[in-house]
């Protein structure tokens, strides 16, 4: 609607601008080669004329180059310019995208997500972990460990482990070996 009140925004003035500086400086690029090589030469006709002290002749060609300068100098504005204008045309267009990802998200987010339906969601998993809970306290109560066994069957274990140190300090002969008997009672104390 606003588009047919104010008008339709064309970037086309952007796109012609950018393509007549190129054709414009396709055209100055000779020209920048041009202004160099004058530049360059009239520095070198000043050397000469100033060995030669005709220091008359040394500062037209100064004068010269100065103004060889300056129109190299509005090249390279020119240059400048056009880097500046595609610049400007690079940011509208990651404007524009910009714009139309977040008109196509927003559009999404309504036709997909409902509040109302992300709340029924997340209270039936809610209700669904209670469940599994209440089903892991029921699990876990009926794996009750008598700790009566469990400590006498430790002391078992530490008396035979006693036993099997004694066996072996008693077994080692003079030779410091272990003779055949205390092999067979290692083997008894283990197994029992």
């Amino acid at each position: 609607m606003l588009k047919r009140l104010f008008g339709k925004v064309e970037n086309q003035p952007t796109f012609t601008s950018v393509e007549k500086l190129n054709k414009t400086l396709e055209k100055l690029e000779g020209r920048e080669e041009i202004l160099l090589k004058r530049v360059a030469t009239e520095i070198d006709k000043a050397k000469r004329y100033i060995k030669a002290q005709n220091g008359r002749a040394a500062l037209q060609c100064l004068k010269r180059k100065k103004l060889y300068d300056a129109q190299l100098e509005h090249l390279w504005n020119i240059q400048s310019l056009m880097i500046m204008l595609e610049g400007a045309k690079n940011t509208v267009e990651i404007v524009g995208a910009v714009r139309n990802v977040a008109s196509a998200l927003n559009e999404e987010m309504r036709k997909s997500i409902d509040i109302d339906d992300i709340e029924k969601s997340m209270e039936e998993i809610n209700k669904q972990r209670e469940k599994m809970r209440q089903i892991g306290v029921c699990v876990t109560s009926d794996l009750k460990f008598n700790e009566a066994e469990i400590e006498a069957d430790l002391r078992e274990l530490e008396h035979k482990e006693i036993q099997l140190e004694r066996v072996e300090l008693e077994g080692i002969g003079s030779e410091g070996t272990a003779t055949e008997e205390v092999s067979v009672m290692r083997v008894n104390i283990i197994t029992s």
